[in-house]
């Protein structure tokens, strides 16, 4: 990977679709990406973006059918997004000041 983390979710916000709920590295198909998620309200976003370019593979509509969460869990996302003190960007930093790189990142309520 060239672009971090960071970088990815930079892109993602940039594509215009919402704030970053939250980002991950992962293999899709045999073959690494970085994966954000963006909320406009509530409506989320899925972005694959390539790791090694930035580029923006693909950005599809999270259904909440596909990602299991229930009407609960939306609104429990939705006010932890809405209360956070610290964006998204922030965390990681911070969490990466501390040694390494970070590799998932999500706003949630606990």
């Amino acid at each position: 990977a060239t672009i971090s983390l960071a970088d990815a979710i930079r892109t993602a916000e940039a594509a215009g679709q919402g704030m970053v709920v939250g980002a991950e590295f992962e293999i899709k198909d045999g073959k690494p990406v970085f994966d954000v998620t963006t909320r406009n309200g509530t409506t989320e976003v899925d972005h694959v973006i390539d790791p090694a370019t930035g580029a923006i593979l693909a950005s599809t509509p999270d259904t909440e059918t596909a990602d299991g969460d229930e009407a609960a869990e939306e609104s429990s996302e939705l006010a932890a997004l809405e209360g956070a003190k610290v964006k998204l960007l922030q965390a990681i930093a911070t969490a990466e000041a501390q040694g390494g790189k970070a590799l998932s990142a999500e706003y949630r309520r606990e």
